[in-house]
């Protein structure tokens, strides 16, 4: 239930999402079909430039497309988190070529330390010590 878990997270977020499918592994199903699931719509529209975002390198999602990857319509980000989503769904209208770099970016922001948050925070107030703020 992961991938369909962050759908519905994007979903309470930024509303429904036409053309944007969540294909989970279930703990019970064989590799084989997984991928015959995914590809029976990956091929629905073989026109469709189509980004796939994957849980972890080597697992079965992740698998599943490498045989797909050598089609210039489809690209993969691996290592999916909410916040590389919620981009992905908010700049959809962007050019293919530059997503998957852009979701990549964007999932490496949303990761955050205590310490980098803490120490982002005393940055902000240190800079609101020296902000002059009129009457």
């Amino acid at each position: 239930g992961l991938a369909e878990g962050f759908l519905d997270a994007a979903k309470m977020i930024v509303g429904k999402v036409p053309d944007v499918f969540a294909f989970g592994l279930c703990p019970q199903e064989d590799p084989e079909n997984f991928k015959e699931r995914v590809y029976a719509e990956i091929d629905a529209d073989p026109k469709q430039n189509i980004l796939v975002l994957a849980d972890i390198l080597c697992g079965t999602p992740f698998n599943s497309m490498i045989e797909k990857l050598r089609e210039p319509r489809i690209d993969m980000v691996i290592g999916v988190n909410l916040p590389m989503l919620l981009e992905l769904l908010m700049h959809r209208e962007e050019k293919f070529e530059t997503l998957a770099e852009y979701a990549k970016q964007r999932g490496l922001q949303g990761i955050v330390t205590k310490k980098i948050f803490m120490d982002g925070l005393k940055e902000t107030e240190e800079e609101d010590e020296h902000t002059i703020y009129p009457d």
